[in-house]
């Protein structure tokens, strides 16, 4: 796993792809940010996964929102993965790290860019790696 600031490509330093690009759920005041740098990860093929949550009862604008974003940033709709979510009545970092843990292990996944704010990234990044 390689930890992405919002505003820099750990692929443009040091020269290696990703099998996947995870953007770590926001709330709205901070989602576009990170689905910008999720974006700028990206290259067609390589799947954009995010949180499955079709609802924006956590404080996240659900997963709709984030695929209407992502598409609006070049994404191209058949790389948009939606991880299910493990645990419908908590939706918080760690329920979200043990969905994106689960399904990245299950899809064979080995190297993955989690995007997220600077002030959430260690939280983020430790709880996916814990999952």
């Amino acid at each position: 796993m390689v930890r992405a600031l919002q505003d820099s490509s750990p692929e443009g330093e040091h020269g290696f792809g990703h099998d996947a690009i995870y953007a770590v759920s926001e709330a709205p005041d901070s989602a576009h940010a990170t689905l910008y740098a999720a974006s700028g990860l990206y290259k067609r093929g390589t799947p954009v996964a995010i949180a499955g949550w079709d609802t924006d009862k956590f404080g996240y604008p659900g997963c709709r929102a984030y695929r209407s974003m992502l598409r609006g940033l070049w994404v191209a709709d058949l790389d948009i993965v939606e991880i299910p979510p493990v645990d419908f009545e908590h939706g918080n970092t760690r329920t979200e790290a043990l969905a994106f843990a689960k399904y990245a292990r299950e899809a064979g996944w080995r190297s993955v860019a989690v995007v997220a704010p600077t002030v959430h990234q260690p939280r983020a990044f430790l709880t996916i790696l814990k999952g």
